[in-house]
């Protein structure tokens, strides 16, 4: 162009012939001239690709997370999450669902979704009909079998009235733990099944049979049991409602391991009482026949052959809900170990002593099917549904994990927030 000096293009050429001297240099020197700049570019350019591909893994892995929001001081829960596609193995503990586990919880699991069980029957109900609907209804043997179980009760207290007192003998702690709490877990969870009226077809009937068979537990619970129970089904997870949850002030103070080998070896008591703190009910003309016939029974017993026979009553309801094996299952049905499997069953040889009540989360899909047929629930409604629904493969494992592993809390239960809470907002 006009003005420009001559000597630019001089220069220009000067230039390109450094630049091919250099890269001549780098040839000799087995650097290979254009491939070793583009070498060294990609390991300058690599700290920004890992840079890169850091965020990505940041961005998936903050995507896998469940979503959250804050409500009323608590985290919660938007969506349930749900096990991988192609799960084969829903086991808690050793499956291949891919739920995360919930470890060193400072807060209870809480959720905004619904409780799985209403909707999973009627999905069912629609979907299979009359395979399921024949399986509902009361099973007569159930009062002939607990009459037996009563009796037992009952006369193994009778035959240790002397060795109870002063103390017990060995004898007699050994055979309240054995014998003693396994007869007293059997019993309260026929009256479990009695609870839901699925002993006799009148519901009359079911309260005045429940009464009479929790007479060895000596506390007069089984009029409360039932209207407790019907809510912990109807409103499972409720904070305030179903009081199967513990309260924040049990959570905090039982939480280490120690504290939850205190919580467990006392768990009858905890489940006894816990519900008259949190929820307490009218007392009704029910209540009181609850009362009068525990008194009656307990006098006539003290009477007939002294105290003995009371102290085994006590220490078999105490064994039966605290460090034994058949008690694991107040564990396993509800706590939660991973994602939010709020409900899980159980499958093993302990429900031929429970009345089947490890089928847990049948049971919570169909209240009305009794013991017997729990299993044929199960069969009908698996390869759709209960082969994906969680379980544990062991009680006693269950427990295990929940009293020793210190990663494990009171926290680890699926709560809800009542309907006026959530209307409020």
């Amino acid at each position: 162009p006009a003005g420009r000096p001559s000597s630019g293009s001089g220069t220009s050429s000067s230039s390109r012939a450094g630049r091919r001297a250099r890269r001549a240099r780098l040839r000799r020197r087995g650097g290979g001239g254009e491939k070793s700049g583009a070498a060294a570019e990609r390991r300058a350019m690599a700290p920004q690709a890992d840079k890169r591909g850091g965020g990505a893994a940041a961005t998936q892995a903050k995507a896998a997370e469940p979503e959250m929001v804050e409500r009323h001081g608590h985290k919660f829960h938007v969506k349930r999450p749900e096990p991988r596609e192609g799960v084969t193995n829903m086991e808690i503990f050793s499956g291949d669902h891919g739920l995360q586990p919930q470890k060193n919880l400072k807060d209870f699991i809480w959720t905004m979704s619904n409780e799985p069980h209403l909707e999973r029957k009627k999905i069912m109900v629609k979907d299979l009909g009359r395979k399921i609907t024949d399986l509902q209804g009361f099973e007569w043997r159930t009062k002939y079998i607990v009459v037996v179980i009563l009796a037992m009760q009952i006369g193994l207290g009778y035959y240790l009235r002397e060795e109870a007192l002063y103390g017990g003998t060995l004898k007699f702690w050994a055979l309240a733990y054995v014998f003693g709490a396994t007869f007293a877990q059997m019993l309260f969870l026929a009256n479990h099944e009695i609870s839901h009226n699925l002993a006799f077809k009148s519901v009359r009937a079911n309260k005045l049979f429940g009464i009479f068979v929790g007479m060895p537990m000596l506390v007069p619970y089984f009029i409360s049991f039932k209207e407790y129970h019907m809510e912990h089904h109807k409103e499972q997870g409720t904070e305030g409602v179903d009081t199967d949850l513990p309260t924040e002030f049990e959570a905090r103070l039982f939480s280490s391991v120690p504290g939850k080998l205190f919580m467990m070896f006392n768990q009858t008591w905890f489940y006894a009482f816990r519900p008259v703190f949190v929820r307490p009910k009218p007392f009704t003309a029910w209540h009181l026949l609850n009362v009068l016939v525990q008194v009656v029974f307990i006098s006539a017993v003290v009477q007939a052959w002294g105290w003995g026979p009371i102290f085994y009553f006590l220490a078999s309801a105490h064994f039966a809900g605290s460090w034994h094996p058949l008690a694991a299952h107040f564990i396993a049905e509800h706590y939660t170990f991973v994602g939010e499997a709020e409900t899980a069953s159980y499958y093993g040889i302990l429900n031929w002593f429970t009345w089947n009540v490890g089928y847990h989360n049948e049971h919570h899909d169909f209240p009305n099917v009794p013991w017997s047929r729990l299993p044929a629930l199960r069969e009908v409604g698996y390869e759709k549904y209960y082969s994906k629904v969680p379980y544990h493969n062991s009680w006693i494992g269950a427990l295990w994990d929940f009293l020793f592993n210190p990663e494990i809390t009171m926290y680890n239960r699926v709560k809800r927030e009542p309907v006026s809470d959530t209307k409020s907002d």
